[in-house]
């Protein structure tokens, strides 16, 4: 059932904060800046999240899915740190952008079997935290535990507006508690990036993307 309507402490499962690090991602992609489709354009260097906050886009990690020598275009794979702890590092190129912009292209060439040459994650990574999920639970105290985020196609990039159902567990007296659903949680993307309190070291991959458990605090959640 859903709780009250209010502001809430949100705990996400690694599973629903790979969703969460993969529309982040999609921020740092050359096309996506160059387009006006990222509200990171002209960031670069400047702090865009919290300092609990670093992801990177590792094509060459031993036995990771989105590994390869090299991408769509014959361009070697690299690693590229996309945020720094909360510091906008890089973004994510082919060649066609890379030439544009006078810079390295990073390996990010994507090819399908028709169409003009894209840019695309290899393996996304979020850098783990040194909290166990017990640790979270107990540093948040009462809130809600996230196991579920519906609708991310509704995510402004533009503007960070979004607005997510949400499925998971009431969280009290640092513990789990009744089930929840029926819940809508609304804001913008810039204050969630900014209001990531604590990563987990919980960490493992989702597919190609890595991540694990991390805290938001106050998200305005909307349910009965």
């Amino acid at each position: 059932k859903p709780l009250p309507t209010g502001r809430y402490d949100i705990i996400l499962d690694g599973e629903a904060a790979a969703s969460l690090i993969d529309v982040i991602g999609e921020l740092f992609l050359a096309p996506a800046v160059h387009k006006n489709k990222s509200f990171l354009k002209g960031k670069l260097g400047e702090r865009v999240a919290s300092p609990a906050l670093s992801l990177t886009d590792d094509g060459l990690l031993k036995g990771g899915l989105g590994t390869s020598p090299f991408d769509g275009e014959g361009v070697p794979r690299s690693r590229t740190c996309l945020l720094s702890s909360g510091i906008a590092a890089g973004w994510l190129y082919n060649l066609k952008y890379a030439l544009i912009d006078g810079v390295k292209p990073t390996g990010n060439g994507s090819r399908s079997l028709s169409g003009v040459p894209d840019v695309d994650f290899t393996n996304l990574i979020l850098e783990p935290g040194r909290w166990t999920l017990e640790d979270l639970f107990l540093q948040v105290g009462k809130g809600i535990y996230v196991t579920e985020l519906l609708g991310f196609h509704t995510v402004n990039p533009v503007s960070g507006e979004f607005s997510l159902g949400i499925k998971g567990a009431s969280v009290s007296g640092g513990a789990p508690g009744g089930a929840v659903s029926g819940m809508t949680v609304a804001g913008n993307l810039k204050d969630v990036m900014m209001n990531i309190d604590l990563v987990g070291k919980d960490f493992r991959f989702y597919g190609s993307t890595g991540a694990c458990s991390l805290v938001i605090r106050d998200v305005a959640a909307s349910g009965a």
